[in-house]
């Protein structure tokens, strides 16, 4: 029984470390895909008022070249938006928050688990039904995870306390009131 806990308590915790990096990560992406999404709101404002300040020359300034301008900026209004529209990185932004905030939850809930271990306030057998639950739900919620660019692994490494990913130490991940 002692070895079936000791096994158990290595596997959770390990999933705690799994989820958290995980976890980090799709925090990263998504700060990523709201800084594009930004970019790109900015651009759609800046190229729109270009564009209006073009055809305003063109009306009441009547400068030679004011309508070719006013032109080149609407196209490049209508580019800007077809991009940002294309890309969708208000979608990639919310869905990688939800993704992050799922994982969270899963995380909690296995740190939850590994109280009931340590503390042995739940039957092993329920505390492993449980884990294996919480283990099939994060697998079908990371079949549904957007691919992280490497830019958002570097930025969570260097989040990190310790700033890398670390098996050798898996009590980094675990609150002390848990560590053994």
């Amino acid at each position: 029984m002692k070895k079936e806990r000791e096994q158990l308590t290595y596997e959770l915790k390990l999933f705690i470390c799994n989820t958290t990096w995980t976890q980090k990560i799709q925090i990263k992406q998504a700060d990523i895909y709201k800084k594009k999404m930004d970019v790109f709101t900015w651009g759609k404002i800046l190229s729109s008022v270009l564009t209006s300040l073009g055809i305003g020359s063109e009306i009441f300034l009547h400068w030679q070249y004011s309508g070719e301008i006013a032109f080149s900026l609407s196209l490049i209004t209508i580019l800007v938006s077809a991009i940002s529209e294309n890309l969708d990185y208000y979608r990639l932004y919310t869905e990688t928050k939800d993704h992050s905030d799922k994982i969270r939850r899963i995380r909690d809930r296995a740190l939850s688990l590994l109280s009931n271990l340590k503390f042995e306030t739940k039957e092993l057998q329920d505390i492993e039904r449980q884990f294996e639950r919480i283990m099939t739900i994060k697998n079908e919620l990371y079949d549904n995870l957007n691919n992280p660019s490497s830019k958002a692994i570097v930025m969570a490494e260097q989040g990190l306390e310790n700033g890398e990913r670390n098996y050798d130490d898996l009590d980094t991940f675990i609150p002390n009131y848990l560590k053994d």
